[in-house]
């Protein structure tokens, strides 16, 4: 389980291994959303949402239409961080 500062961290460190370039950043310790854009230009957005037990949900979305291959590739990264 982590916390909402935790997967902030990691998903920051995330986009830094993945030269995504944080466009808004909005996360304070009830919850976060973390937003930027990809090398080619593609929004991705992460939402931390906390769940019962200390569990933070994490919901990555890239483009508009939702990339899925790239948006498992984020999650990917940031669970990296988190182990």
């Amino acid at each position: 389980s982590n916390t909402i500062a935790e997967c902030h961290e990691a998903t920051l460190s995330a986009f830094e291994d993945l030269n995504i370039k944080v466009t808004s950043d909005q996360t304070d310790s009830l919850s976060g959303r973390i937003k930027g854009v990809t090398e080619t230009g593609e929004s991705v957005a992460v939402d931390l949402e906390p769940q019962p037990g200390n569990i933070t949900k994490l919901d990555v979305r890239v483009g508009f239409w939702g990339n899925r291959t790239y948006s498992t590739k984020v999650a990917d990264a940031i669970k990296r961080h988190l182990s």
